[in-house]
């Protein structure tokens, strides 16, 4: 998947109407939306250069701070955020390979995940 796909998919999920990240300022968790969420993640290649293009760098710096907020705001309204948490943890640990070029994340399996 080049630059551009990974940039267009990953500005899709913070789409209003069908994006994964923005209904989670409501507390509505989409598990289909998150598979998918995850499902780019996974297809980032570590190994590629290209892969930190601030276009792609840029968002997924923003989402884990994004979706905690969401998630605590959710979570103070009395919403079960279970789902929302698992989703974050995968994508956190996903990030992190990434970063990494393709290491597990530090920790990660170690962290009850």
């Amino acid at each position: 998947m080049d630059v551009d796909e990974i940039s267009r998919r990953l500005r899709h999920e913070w789409d209003y109407d069908d994006g994964f990240l923005t209904p989670l300022r409501w507390g509505e968790f989409d598990p289909v939306r998150a598979k998918r969420f995850l499902s780019l993640l996974r297809e980032i290649d570590p190994t590629d250069p290209a892969t930190f293009d601030r276009r792609i760098i840029a968002p997924m710096f923003l989402m884990p701070y994004y979706m905690l907020s969401h998630i605590q705001n959710s979570e103070s309204l009395g919403v079960d955020t279970r789902g929302s948490r698992a989703v974050l943890h995968q994508a956190l640990d996903l990030m992190m390979r990434i970063v990494a070029g393709g290491e597990g994340a530090p920790g990660g399996d170690r962290l009850g995940r």
